[in-house]
């Protein structure tokens, strides 16, 4: 598996949501759990664009897809999932 520098990146910006978490509210369990789980989401996006671009396309209604979507938009939607949307639920919170 190719590890590149964003993929390692985003790695680091989860774990550091994860510890603001911990050192924010204290060592909850079930928020802790519900955080990683929240976290794999754009985690997968940002790690695997091209197995996920495979599996999801364009989709009709009631038809079927016949393009695979680009994995740089796949891979862009797991940045803003994790760089910009967590800030504003922060703020709206």
């Amino acid at each position: 598996m190719d590890v590149s520098r964003g993929k390692l990146v985003g790695l680091a910006i989860a774990l550091g949501y994860l510890a603001i978490s911990i050192l924010m509210g204290g060592w909850d369990t079930r928020d802790v759990v519900a955080l990683c789980l929240t976290l794999l989401l754009p985690l997968a996006l940002i790690w695997f664009p091209d197995e996920i671009s495979d599996t999801f396309g364009p989709f009709r209604w009631g038809g079927q897809s016949d393009r695979e979507s680009p994995p740089v938009l796949i891979s862009a939607m797991g940045w803003i999932f994790l760089t910009v949307l967590p800030p504003i639920v922060y703020m709206l919170t």
